[in-house]
């Protein structure tokens, strides 16, 4: 027997939990402390979103990224995707949201002026499941499904995006960068 699924909402956002607000100065003092030469123009307020996406058979799963808005910009902003690399921890991905792991980098480029997405792969964050390394496709279907529900999320909560998408990635981050 096959069971009728209904296809996912790709990109819906099932949850958004706000996280901690940084002022510049206490952005300035964790760059400095993690030795990153950058001078902070913009507070940040972190969010982890828990949206909807496909796993690697096509089916509705969901999954967590890691949303560093800028605050105090006045003009409508870029979007950048950062994929992370290799993690071997579920608790270590972008949407835990620690600043001295993944979203360290969250703050970084939402400080310079950007809307930070950072996916987390599929069997990380709140992901079900084993995470299935180095597959091309499941990485693409995340890290579109966040540039999605970022891209909600943005919309709903009045913060203009100018419609530029920056892609970045390291290490296993690099490979995902590619496949998306």
């Amino acid at each position: 027997r096959v069971v009728a699924v209904p296809a996912a909402q790709r990109g819906k956002i099932i949850t958004n939990q706000a996280g901690t607000s940084y002022a510049t100065n206490v952005i300035s003092v964790l760059l400095s402390g993690a030795g990153v030469p950058l001078s902070p123009q913009y507070p940040v307020r972190l969010h982890k979103l828990v949206y909807e996406t496909i796993d690697p058979l096509g089916a509705r799963t969901i999954a967590s990224a890691a949303l560093a808005i800028p605050q105090g910009v006045g003009k409508p902003l870029p979007l950048f995707c950062y994929q992370h690399g290799t993690l071997t921890r579920t608790n270590e991905a972008p949407s835990a949201l620690s600043v001295f792991g993944e979203a360290g980098v969250a703050l970084a480029i939402a400080t310079s002026g950007y809307v930070a997405v950072l996916p987390d792969f599929l069997g990380m964050g709140v992901s079900p499941g084993l995470h299935p390394y180095h597959h091309a496709r499941s990485e693409a279907t995340a890290c579109v499904d966040a540039l999605r529900a970022a891209r909600n999320w943005c919309s709903i909560s009045n913060v203009t995006l100018n419609g530029q998408l920056f892609l970045a990635g390291y290490s296993q981050g690099g490979h995902a960068t590619m496949a998306l």
